[in-house]
């Protein structure tokens, strides 16, 4: 995929319809747009958590599900969002424009990793690589665990991220990543170490199907975060809530069922080796 495609499909998701309508004349409510890197199986537990949401903020949440991190930071710059889950990576690239609220801890770290995954039926490929002439699937073009990171490693093998794999493709969501690879419609993908985990611990046969062969070092993990010209109040309101989510039982435990230890008010900072890597990896052409 060249960087050409890569700009029209980034120009198809930012002129895409919202997944769900936005009703911006809604003050009252607080609209929060959701990662797609749940699984797919994890509706139950977003239920939960828009209700413990409902309960301690002091005023109605409103999920909405946009269908990329593109749609995400487009819904939050026209003020169709109030907060949203977005990568590491839309973020870096578009802070500017909005407020970082809090950074997600991981395994007691607000940081996370990149995987890239192999089908369990290819034994023979032991490492990236091994995965040169293949099918790769990715995550999401704004996403970095699901692409920038695995094409910063491509770069480091001496290659060309847009020609090493024979034919690459978006998933769109990181679980749906994991189940091309295991039912052999790509050869390898790339997703978080957070979501593997997860999974691993929801659907351990996906194990059986699939397996891990490269991991990166830990970058800055997806947060949540504003727009920009979002009342101080509420932003503090919303992140006062999610920093005490960890001090009462409902919260822990909802937490542990997201495999997260908490939320941190994490520095800007946090983000600014993600946007370095966007400069090696992704320069202006």
């Amino acid at each position: 995929m060249n960087f050409k495609t890569r700009r029209r499909v980034l120009g198809a998701l930012l002129a895409a319809p919202w997944i769900f309508k936005a009703h911006a004349a809604e003050s009252n409510v607080i609209r929060i747009g959701i990662s797609p890197v749940f699984l797919g199986d994890q509706v139950l537990l977003l239920d939960a958590l828009h209700d413990y949401l409902n309960q301690r903020l002091q005023m109605p949440a409103q999920f909405f599900r946009p269908g990329s991190y593109a749609v995400a930071v487009n819904m939050l710059m026209q003020n169709q969002l109030d907060f949203a889950w977005i990568g590491g990576y839309a973020y870096a690239l578009n802070r500017r424009h909005l407020n970082l609220v809090v950074t997600p801890q991981y395994q007691n770290e607000p940081r996370c990793r990149s995987c890239i995954i192999v089908g369990a039926h290819l034994p023979q490929i032991k490492r990236l690589a091994d995965l040169k002439g293949g099918t790769f699937a990715y995550d999401d073009p704004l996403s970095d665990s699901g692409f920038l990171i695995p094409r910063a490693e491509i770069l480091d093998l001496k290659e060309n991220p847009d020609t090493f794999f024979r034919r690459s493709f978006f998933a769109r969501a990181q679980h749906k990543v994991a189940d091309a690879v295991s039912v052999g419609l790509a050869d390898g993908g790339a997703v978080a170490d957070y979501l593997w985990g997860t999974l691993v611990k929801k659907q351990p046969k996906i194990a059986e199907k699939a397996r891990v062969i490269w991991r990166s070092k830990p970058y800055a993990f997806p947060p949540i975060v504003a727009r920009r010209n979002l009342a101080d109040r509420q932003v503090q309101m919303f992140r006062s809530v999610l920093l005490r989510m960890n001090t009462d039982v409902a919260g822990r435990h909802l937490l542990g069922q997201f495999d997260l230890n908490g939320f941190v008010h994490a520095n800007d900072g946090l983000y600014d080796e993600t946007a370095q890597l966007h400069q090696r990896v992704m320069p202006i052409k």
